[in-house]
């Protein structure tokens, strides 16, 4: 298996996220000033630079924002 095909295999595996990834998704509405984690998933679906801060490429599917909000809310 290649590199990218075993990174892509290991996050359709794996159903939790990465915390450094929520995390860095919180940043980016902070940086950006979207109200809602909401506006930010759709920030961060339509623009590569936000894509690229959080190693994801075009294909793959980017964090639900209902599930940062989640994560936070444990914490």
């Amino acid at each position: 298996m290649s590199g990218l095909t075993s990174i892509t295999a290991t996050r359709m595996a794996d159903p939790e996220q990465d915390p450094v990834v929520l995390k860095k998704m919180v940043l980016i509405q902070h940086l950006f000033g979207p109200p809602s984690l909401r506006q930010t998933y759709q920030e961060i679906n339509g623009n590569i630079a936000c894509r690229w801060f959080l190693c994801y490429s075009l294909l793959d599917k980017i964090p639900h924002f209902a599930t940062v909000s989640y994560a936070f809310c444990i914490l």
